[in-house]
């Protein structure tokens, strides 16, 4: 974050990986996503240039992480012909809150992907129709306790694995695989939190 932006803190843990599992290292991944409020930083005069924006390195396990702020849902514009598409066909003009990846390495096929929040009300019926099940993060909340005991901290994690298209394929259609697993994080949580989720069949046991 490159100016003060209040809302719940989000820890993200991602892994970058081909389609065999195989973990993919120096692999340059741009990230970006709107404030708690809806808006992006070029819309908003509150926020500083490239606030909510990052630039990073996958490691030797193909892993990147950061902490940012819980990102929310916002109206697109409809005051041009799209406004008069959105009316004709009696829809909302929302999106979903949701997380910007792009993923890029030489002699691999460029990823550009959205992870959307879980618990968004707008998942159904996102007025651009980009939501998908592989898409959608199992974002979960923690009402934890800061590292001084006393002062409650409200976070959120979300972890990703991206599975990325196969070397000289750059036709091959790239397939997104979350897994939904938390970080240990900085305030307390002495454990790694293994997840189920009802909504894609997936179980995690701890």
């Amino acid at each position: 974050m490159r100016s003060p932006t209040p809302g719940p803190a989000l820890f993200v843990n991602c892994w970058v990986k081909d389609r065999k599992g195989n973990p993919i290292s120096m692999r340059r991944v741009d990230v970006w996503h709107s404030s708690p409020e809806g808006f992006y930083e070029q819309q908003d005069p509150k926020q500083a240039p490239m606030n909510l924006r990052g630039k990073f390195v996958t490691d030797g396990e193909g892993h990147f992480s950061f902490r940012s702020v819980k990102p929310a849902g916002y109206p697109i514009p409809i005051d041009g012909p799209v406004g008069d598409l959105v009316r004709a066909t009696g829809r909302h003009n929302f999106r979903p809150a949701h997380l910007h990846f792009l993923i890029f390495k030489e002699g691999f096929k460029t990823l550009i992907s959205q992870i959307y929040v879980n618990d968004d009300e707008k998942l159904e019926t996102d007025v651009q129709f980009g939501v998908t099940r592989a898409l959608v993060g199992n974002y979960v909340r923690h009402n934890g306790r800061g590292a001084d005991g006393r002062r409650p901290r409200r976070v959120v994690f979300i972890g990703s694995d991206f599975r990325d298209g196969a070397r000289e394929k750059p036709s091959a259609q790239a397939a997104n695989s979350i897994i939904f697993e938390t970080m240990q994080n900085q305030w307390g949580f002495d454990r790694r939190h293994r997840l189920t989720c009802s909504r894609h069949g997936c179980s995690f046991p701890a």
